[in-house]
């Protein structure tokens, strides 16, 4: 049985609070470029790392692990489109037929236009990405690990060539509908976590898992690259166009953040910090929940400024009070939501 990475946990955690900052606090995209990349990549290694042996024996097909992954979070994501629907409704807002039937499909985020994509619970646009890398997995995963790597350095090189220039070609105006929320352009995130996979069991990463084990101070100066590295790609973010920082400035952050914790994760011990911090009991058990934070949040920010504007209060949408009271009404719901999908919805399937 593969055993929890409990610090990958924590940044689960760290990073769907990112995203939910995003549509907190106006502004703050950093959040929400930041942990969508963070999550597509680590989808793609968390696979590659749980499923490779299935894939090598043949027990696993892309079918059995779209409908397994659609088991965890699809009876959820249908009562929030409900919901969404139903607050549309009752504000008396026309429904767009098709939009929802595309929401209900999962197929919102090929149809490049933000009417359809971000329609009644916009964040879930993720997920349409995501089952489609799932579809594709199983075959990615196969020519990453089967091919000789020079062979696939000039796949690789090839593939980036592609994605710059169709990058190049987008219109600005159509940076969010097609560069960030694009499957087939969100699948490269996904990929790298694939490489990602290879990368830690090859003999260079061995040798330095062996050298790391044996200078544990180095331990400690790895956690602190990484924190000066994402520093370094905040200031990089405001200066760069929106079509390099919806994704791409992310892609050498995030595999090293991945790579590093994981190799880290293996030999915890009082130099490294931060991953003994993102391991603890409490960041685990949160980011249990990342994707009930996930599905939830828009549900929740919506309702509470209804009821806010409703029982006439008076308030800022951008005052801390209120951003920490939406912050901490969905980790609630979040916890609530997974425990009757745990007791309930997935017995049912």
């Amino acid at each position: 049985m593969m055993v929890m990475i409990r610090s990958f946990q924590g940044l689960r955690f760290v990073f769907i609070s990112l995203i939910v900052f995003s549509h907190l606090v106006s502004g703050f995209d950093f959040g929400g470029d930041c942990g969508v990349a963070f999550f597509f990549m680590l989808s793609g290694f968390i696979l590659s790392y749980v499923y490779s042996g299935k894939i090598i024996s043949s027990n696993l097909t892309s079918v059995r692990l779209v409908v397994h992954q659609l088991k965890k979070f699809y009876p959820l994501y249908i009562v929030m489109l409900v919901a969404m629907l139903l607050i549309n409704m009752a504000a008396g807002k026309s429904i767009n037929i098709l939009a929802v039937l595309a929401d209900v499909l999962l197929l919102q985020s090929w149809y490049p236009a933000n009417a359809v994509t971000f329609y009644l619970n916009g964040p879930a646009w993720f997920l349409s990405d995501i089952m489609f890398c799932y579809a594709v997995f199983v075959p990615f995963y196969k020519l990453i690990h089967q091919k000789s790597l020079g062979r696939l350095a000039v796949i690789l090189i090839s593939s980036l060539f592609v994605y710059f220039f169709i990058n190049s070609l987008v219109p600005t105006d159509k940076v969010n509908d097609i560069i960030y929320t694009n499957p087939l352009l969100r699948l490269y995130d996904f990929v790298i976590g694939i490489l990602l996979h290879r990368l830690y069991y090859s003999h260079p990463s061995i040798s330095l898992q062996k050298r790391l084990s044996k200078n544990k101070a180095l331990h400690l100066f790895i956690e602190l690259f990484i924190i000066a590295f994402f520093l370094f790609i905040i200031l990089l973010y405001h200066w760069l166009p929106a079509r390099i920082h919806s994704a791409v400035l992310f892609w050498p952050l995030m595999a090293v953040i991945i790579f590093f914790f994981l190799i880290l994760e293996k030999q915890r011990d009082r130099y490294t910090v931060v991953t003994n911090i993102l391991s603890l009991p409490l960041l685990v058990r949160l980011g249990g929940i990342s994707m009930e934070m996930f599905l939830i949040q828009n549900f929740v920010i919506t309702l509470l400024y209804s009821a806010v504007r409703h029982a006439r209060i008076a308030y800022n949408e951008y005052s801390i009070v209120f951003i920490v009271s939406c912050y901490l009404l969905i980790i609630f719901f979040a916890f609530a939501a997974k425990k009757v999908s745990v007791s309930f919805f997935n017995k049912q399937l």
